[in-house]
C-alpha cells in the first residue's frame, strides 16, 4: 500500500496551492485539460478540500460530471494569467529563434567562432526586441 502523508496549510497557502495546481495542470497538459489522468486526479484531490479551508466560494462541485471545478471568476482570472504568459512567451520565443537562426547563418557563412557567434546572437536579440517593441509584427514578412 502507498504511504499517505499529511500537510498542514493555512487558508492562504491552500488558495495558492489551488492556483499552482490549476496553472501547473494546464502547463503540464499542454493547455488541454483532461489529457493526463494523474494530474486530473491530483487536481480533484486538492479541489475537494476547498470547504476545509473556507474556499467553497471559489470551488464548485458539478453533480453531472461528478467533479470539482474552480468557479468562473477564478477560472477567468487564471485564464487571463495564462494569456499574459502566452503573450510574453510568444515574443520571447520568436525573438530567440530568429536571433539564433540569424547568428547560426552568419557563423556558418563567415566562419565565426562560438564566442563571436554568441555576440552576434546578442546583437540580433537586441535588434528583434527593438523591432517588435516598436512595430509588433507589422514589418514581419515570410516567403511563401
Amino acid at each position: 500500500m502507498e504511504k499517505i502523508g499529511k500537510m498542514e496549510l493555512t487558508d492562504a497557502q491552500y488558495e495558492t496551492l489551488l492556483k499552482l495546481v490549476a496553472l501547473g495542470g494546464w502547463m503540464a497538459q499542454g493547455g488541454e485539460s483532461g489529457t493526463d489522468e494523474t494530474i486530473e486526479d491530483l487536481q480533484q484531490v486538492v479541489l475537494s478540500h476547498a470547504r476545509d479551508f473556507g474556499k467553497s466560494d471559489i470551488v464548485n462541485y458539478d453533480d453531472e460530471l461528478e467533479s470539482f471545478e474552480l468557479n468562473d471568476k477564478v477560472g477567468e482570472e487564471y485564464t487571463a494569467q495564462i494569456a499574459e504568459y502566452e503573450e510574453e512567451n510568444f515574443w520571447d520565443q520568436l525573438i530567440f529563434r530568429l536571433a539564433n537562426r540569424d547568428a547560426v547563418k552568419e557563423m556558418e557563412a563567415k566562419g565565426l567562432s562560438d564566442e563571436a557567434a554568441y555576440e552576434k546572437f546578442e546583437e540580433y536579440v537586441a535588434f528583434y526586441e527593438t523591432e517588435f517593441d516598436d512595430n509588433g509584427l507589422d514589418n514581419f514578412k515570410a516567403k511563401p
